[in-house]
């Protein structure tokens, strides 16, 4: 019986210290917001990026969902991650060359996965009740070659307009790659928050040039000192690629601003 009550104090102190442990010190009020990536994540038995798996994310207590979309040939925002449909759909070809309705038709083709159909970013932000309460990161995939001024152009209002009718200006955050576009959607529409996604020193200087609100970056590639460069000059730190407990707690102890976590049940517990 004491061997017990041993056991039972031992774990107790165990389960207390990793809880003193979550001490945040970040530009986001101290707090880390918990983003499901593309829904539940890698690994999950949902496919990413469906309505399922970011319903999913947002049931069982995300702050919100990065989302990945690509703009079909018909101006219609798709949430797929892949640049070609067969990488992971029992359809062929590249978004940016496709129209929606043949898009649409797509389903997941792994086996466990068929009856989990490819979704427009319409779709999944409809289907979310009270979507303006959670925070939205788009991760825009760029796959189309364009960067004509009509094509930069279009890009940034088809997105401001979903953005807009949502009600998502506060809350969301757009993720780009490309310069210009980075700088076109800021210069029409500061409001929105930018995240810059590059190499820690060509973001920082990208998002100090263009004052942006952070950079996204692998948790893997990112050092404390950089952080913490990053919030001496207001920059905040979204990370991805935490799909281990490990990196979930590094995400803690770098003290991020945002994760985007495979593993989002794990981190709300640690966090709670």
């Amino acid at each position: 019986m004491k061997k017990l009550i041993l056991l039972i104090t031992t774990i107790a102190g165990l389960i207390s210290c990793e809880k003193n442990e979550v001490n945040i010190q970040n530009l986001n009020n101290n707090q880390i917001t918990a983003l499901g990536h593309a829904g539940m994540g890698i690994g999950n038995v949902l496919p990413m990026n469906s309505f399922e798996s970011i319903s999913r994310a947002i049931h069982t207590g995300a702050d919100g969902v990065e989302i990945d979309i690509q703009l079909s040939f018909d101006g219609e925002f798709v949430a797929y991650h892949d640049s070609h449909l067969e990488d992971n759909s029992n359809k062929n070809g590249r978004i940016y060359q496709m129209y929606w309705k043949g898009i649409g038709r797509a389903k997941y083709k792994d086996p466990a996965l068929t009856n989990f159909k490819v979704s427009s970013l319409e779709q999944i932000l409809s289907g979310i009740p009270n979507v303006d309460h959670y925070v939205i990161s788009f991760d825009c995939k760029l796959f189309n070659p364009d960067r004509s001024e009509e094509y930069i152009n279009s890009y940034v209002e088809k997105l401001f307009r979903v953005i807009t009718k949502y009600g998502l200006e506060q809350n969301c955050i757009v993720e780009f790659k490309d310069e210009r576009l980075a700088a076109k959607l800021k210069g029409k529409h500061p409001e929105i928050k930018q995240f810059f996604f590059a190499e820690f020193n060509k973001a920082l200087e990208v998002v100090q040039a263009l004052d942006l609100n952070g950079i996204n970056m692998d948790i893997s590639e990112i050092s404390k000192a950089q952080v913490d460069l990053a919030h001496q000059n207001g920059i905040m730190i979204s990370v991805y690629n935490t799909h281990k407990k490990q990196r979930n707690k590094r995400a803690i102890e770098l003290n991020v601003d945002i994760n985007q976590t495979d593993r989002l049940a794990h981190f709300l517990r640690i966090l709670d």
